[in-house]
């Protein structure tokens, strides 16, 4: 029986396919750097702004402002004259003057016409009625409202470290996520995630549901921006992927954390911050329209016609002649590595550490980037312990 032009086509595959082992072979037909690529990269550039804001506005809402003990009955004297009075003095405190204490006096006894400096036999003690915050030159953030400071400083602090805890869970939960229901699904499941989130945090009424929507938003961190940063990577050509991927971070996370300290100024609250900052990343629902599914995802699925229409339309983008050979040479390299799969055993974690090369590779990348992020983090972090005009130097 004479076999059928299909069948010797795809028993001749080898031969003519040789060169082609891999999608990013296939690319350098349909073209790796052109209109399709300007056109993801110019998609691409929010979600570094947006990583500006899940990352560095927290250190402009939790801003704790220089603040000191309240104490209603000398709010008929000035500033300057209340703190003189009532006061003690710290060296270590904010202009001079210590932050979590005041002195035990009975007001209403006391002469205060008659006193420009407090007394050596008055007792110190904690803060009775609240504080004083000064926002004038800075803003009101979610420490002020909340009175987040001395005795429940630990809030602030506490809400980050849960943050990046729940980071956790979630980029081992959005790792299975994209590998079962595809990247595109992943980015705008963590991306609406990050903005709902977000949009909820200046609702909060304590620290319970503070700490319950910063976690929330941490299951979305890091998936958020490295899902759509690998899936851009996949669709640019190798010489340039340095260039698409350090571009984005150098200029638009700079852009992003150089404006937000002017941002949180003019509003002067931060949950006005919140929901305008936020609320941008509404446009990710327009990011099907322009984003393609992954093409190594498509091929792993055996989805064939979606992965032919997405090299279809990168071609067309991109200008690109391709003969229909080369698209019946993508579906057999398809159902080839759909055997292929199916014949392996599923990959799980635990394949990370079974191999002596790949347990030293994992070991090693785990350390390393523990280490740098501990020292870019560490670096952003500290610059809430600078003063206010460095704090703007900081950012811009």
């Amino acid at each position: 029986v004479m076999k059928s032009k299909e069948e010797n086509y795809e028993e001749n595959f080898a031969e003519r396919g040789s060169a082609m082992k891999d999608f990013d072979d296939i690319l350098k037909h349909v073209g790796g750097w052109g209109p399709f690529q300007y056109l993801l990269v110019i998609i691409f550039f929010p979600f570094n702004i947006f990583l500006g804001y899940v990352y560095l506005s927290p250190i402009l809402t939790l801003f704790t402002p220089p603040h000191w003990c309240l104490v209603p009955e000398l709010m008929n004297m000035t500033r300057e004259e209340r703190k003189n009075l009532a006061i003690p003095q710290d060296k270590d405190g904010a202009g001079g003057f210590s932050q979590c204490s005041q002195y035990l006096v009975d007001w209403s006894q006391v002469s205060v016409e008659d006193l420009s400096s407090p007394e050596e036999s008055w007792a110190v003690g904690e803060c009775v009625s609240g504080w004083e915050y000064e926002v004038e030159d800075y803003h009101k953030s979610i420490t002020v409202e909340f009175d987040w400071v001395c005795d429940q400083a630990w809030i602030p602090a506490l809400s980050q470290t849960v943050f990046f805890f729940g980071a956790i869970p979630g980029m081992l939960f959005f790792g299975w996520f994209s590998d079962t229901f595809g990247r595109l699904p992943t980015i705008m499941f963590s991306n609406i995630l990050a903005l709902v989130t977000g949009i909820a945090t200046p609702f909060v009424t304590g620290h319970f549901s503070f700490l319950a929507l910063r976690l929330a938003m941490g299951l979305a961190f890091n998936t958020f921006y490295t899902a759509p940063y690998i899936l851009v990577m996949e669709y640019v050509d190798n010489s340039k992927r340095t260039l698409v991927g350090n571009l984005g971070l150098a200029l638009f996370l700079t852009l992003s954390g150089v404006y937000q300290p002017w941002a949180m100024k003019y509003f002067g609250d931060w949950r006005v911050f919140n929901w305008v900052m936020f609320s941008q990343m509404g446009m990710i629902v327009f990011v099907p329209l322009i984003l393609p599914e992954s093409c190594r995802w498509l091929m792993a699925k055996g989805r064939e016609e979606m992965l032919l229409k997405t090299l279809k339309r990168i071609a067309r983008l991109n200008k690109k002649e391709v003969p229909e050979d080369f698209y019946k040479d993508v579906r057999i390299m398809c159902k080839r590595r759909i055997e292929t799969n199916q014949a392996k055993p599923p990959c799980t974690y635990l394949d990370l550490f079974r191999d002596h090369n790949m347990r030293r590779i994992t070991f090693l990348g785990i350390i390393l980037w523990m280490i740098i992020s501990l020292v870019f983090d560490t670096t952003v972090r500290n610059i809430s312990n600078l003063n206010l005009n460095l704090i703007f130097q900081g950012f811009s």
